[in-house]
């Protein structure tokens, strides 16, 4: 008698342990599913900042061809632009005040 009662105790048991073990299973997967999506964000967060850094790259390239990618280079650049960009800024500033004295004479009209 005593042996059925045991066995009935040890069976009932194994089957109340089935139900407890799907529910930490369930909440593992939970939590798995919850890292998971952390660093998914985390991963665009990453990626996000490798692609602005190309970018930046990218831009500092093209600034690199326009001023030179040395000092030397530079300098290059800027002796051969001197006299033609003085011309051109000479020019200019002619046109910008032509405008600004017909402007005045037109207010002083008014």
């Amino acid at each position: 008698v005593v042996e059925i009662l045991v066995k009935a105790v040890v069976l009932r048991g194994d089957m109340d342990i089935l139900p407890a073990r799907r529910t930490v299973a369930l909440g593992e997967a939970l939590r798995l599913t919850k890292e998971k999506e952390d660093l998914e964000m985390k991963l665009e967060e990453v990626q996000g900042r490798l692609s602005k850094g190309k970018d930046d790259r990218k831009a500092l390239r093209e600034i690199a061809k326009i001023a030179g990618e040395s000092m030397k280079a530079n300098l290059t650049l800027l002796e051969k632009a001197g006299e033609e960009d003085t011309a051109r800024w000479k020019e200019r500033g002619r046109d910008i005040a032509a405008e600004v004295s017909a402007r005045v004479a037109q207010e002083q009209q008014v």
